[in-house]
């Protein structure tokens, strides 16, 4: 399993388009976040890794990718020039931080609770304040949950890195988690325990999220921006980004928020 003991650590990977259309180079950081994002073989891979390049392919601009931990990654996408960050959300704190490029692939995400744990009973959002739950630091969803009443230090605990929450659900430090159906897979991965030994209990809808984005630096063209909008929005029409996410998900239905296994 990944460790941020590569946080210091990068990957490069450069899409080239010819020299007479790529205007300038842009500088791609992201997080270890799978699959959308992470390191696998010494190599940055993942939906939306594959989506960003292929804008990048497309509007014939070169492209490198850099993995850092979160907070650094959006550190260097605000003060790099030909900086940009993904898989990220477009919220309103963040709004004239950056232009915008998206949505790029993502899913709704779900509360879940281990299936043995009977005791947890939720059916409205109220509900969910009898329980506790963690989030990575400055995360979006961390400003959502503290408008929603969660405090940060009681119902809601704070983490330096993703999935260390995983640990302390396994260690009955905290009753639930948050997962989407793309995410939850790959979040359990390394640990003893699959999707089925987990249950969704509430959706998490919110209007900050809109989905995962690449942010560009402000100083970025915004005709390169424009170029790359136009490369998502075919990619998207022509079915691309769809075989780009079966090859790291299998099937499920888009219209079902969370992801749930049938059981017989």
């Amino acid at each position: 399993m990944f460790h941020y003991t590569l946080a210091f650590f990068f990957i490069t990977l450069i899409m080239t388009g010819s020299a007479k259309s790529a205007e300038q180079q842009l500088n791609l950081y992201t997080e270890h976040f799978p699959p959308y994002n992470y390191l696998e073989n010494e190599a940055v891979v993942g939906i939306n890794t594959e989506v960003v390049l292929a804008l990048c392919e497309r509007s014939g601009i070169q492209c490198q990718i850099r993995l850092y931990p979160w907070k650094r990654a959006l550190h260097m996408a605000l003060n790099d020039p030909s900086g940009a960050v993904f898989s990220t959300s477009r919220t309103s704190e963040r709004l004239d931080e950056f232009q915008w490029v998206g949505p790029l692939s993502n899913s709704k995400s779900c509360f879940y609770k281990l299936k043995q744990r009977t005791d947890i009973v939720v059916h409205r959002r109220e509900d969910l304040l009898n329980y506790t739950l963690g989030i990575v630091r400055n995360d979006v969803y961390q400003y959502i949950l503290n408008d929603w009443g969660f405090e940060t230090g009681k119902q809601l605990l704070v983490y330096a890195d993703k999935h260390q929450d995983i640990r302390a659900f396994l260690g009955g430090r905290l009753d639930l988690i948050i997962g989407s159906r793309i995410t939850l897979p790959r979040q359990l991965q390394g640990f003893d325990l699959s999707v089925e030994d987990l249950e969704a209990v509430f959706p998490i809808e919110d209007p900050r999220l809109q989905g995962n984005y690449l942010a560009l630096n402000n100083s970025i063209s915004p005709s390169a921006v424009r170029r790359l909008q136009r490369s998502l929005d075919r990619l998207r029409q022509d079915k691309t980004l769809n075989n780009i996410v079966r090859r790291y998900i299998e099937p499920v239905d888009a219209d079902r928020p969370c992801l749930v296994r049938e059981t017989g």
